[in-house]
């Protein structure tokens, strides 16, 4: 049976292996880096817009070629020393290294490799960072697990994911790189009615999340709008105010009714023609159902 510590130096040497080859990779992308490549930093700068002045000037230093150059080269040491074991400090320069580079490469190169870069860097340093404060095994066995829990959810949450693209639902299995996708496919499907401004939300139970969601309807009536202008009248009978409720429509209750009494006319000796109210009214409301 496998030991805490055997465990420990296969993850710190497989790790090292996986990131010896991804800063090779780097090195030998430096044409495509230049300021002339595909990949020049002036051009993927611009995903950092919203970053500050100052923020935007320490990378545009990191990211020159010789620093960049300078910055891998240091990494192959460093990843190199993992096969005789890790520390706090060569933890904490890989974790660094590594969201840097995940900034160089924004969408670019940024998916599952780099994804699993990150959490080996993280459970290298949480079990480094931990052994300060608790025994050896303690933190690394909470590192492990750390790594475990990621590695297991990112197979499992990838494999049922699927892809939307001009209508069509792609399985992630089947999708080319080379294409535009328009979003995640989510299971859920929104239909408005322009009409009458209610809109729907419903979910596929066969969709890969297994779960099916009824949000809030917005069925009913309202109870109508009457309107009169004129500028006297005389009006009889009843007039009836009634509103529907959905027997699910827990939001945005439906409007009441609306009475709108305009007691006006039209003045005509001037070329304009306001309208003024020539018989106002008196009009008397009680608490009694009929007025």
């Amino acid at each position: 049976m496998i030991t805490l510590a055997d465990a420990v130096r296969l993850f710190e040497c497989l790790g090292a292996i996986s990131l010896l080859i991804q800063t090779i990779e780097f090195l030998r992308l430096s044409a495509e880096t230049s300021p002339v490549g595909v990949w020049a930093w002036w051009v993927q700068r611009g995903d950092l817009a919203h970053a500050t002045p100052t923020t935007q000037k320490l990378f545009d230093i990191l990211f020159t070629e010789g620093a960049l150059r300078a910055h891998l080269a240091l990494r192959l040491v460093v990843v190199t020393s993992l096969f005789f074991g890790s520390s706090t400090l060569s933890a904490i320069i890989i974790f660094a290294s590594s969201v840097i580079l995940l900034i160089r490469w924004r969408g670019a190169f940024n998916g599952g490799s780099d994804f699993m870069t990150l959490v080996f860097a993280t459970s290298l340093m949480v079990a480094n960072v931990a052994a300060l404060f608790l025994d050896t095994d303690s933190a690394w066995t909470v590192a492990l697990w750390y790594a475990c829990i990621h590695s297991l959810t990112s197979y499992l949450a990838s494999g049922t994911t699927k892809l939307l693209s001009n209508g069509q639902i792609i399985d992630i299995a089947d999708a080319s790189p080379d294409v535009r996708y328009d979003s995640i496919y989510d299971g859920k499907n929104s239909f408005t009615n322009e009409k009458f401004q209610i809109s729907q939300t419903y979910s596929n139970p066969l969709s890969s999340n297994f779960k099916q969601l009824e949000s809030s309807y917005h069925e009913g009536a309202a109870g109508g709008k009457l309107a009169i202008s004129s500028s006297s009248m005389a009006l009889d009978g009843s007039f009836r105010g009634h509103v529907i409720t959905g027997d699910r429509q827990l939001e945005s209750p439906p409007k009441g009714s609306d009475l709108s009494l305009s007691f006006t006319a039209i003045d005509t000796s001037y070329t304009n023609l306001p309208t003024f109210s020539p018989n106002p009214p008196k009009i008397t409301f009680t608490q009694a159902t009929n007025q």
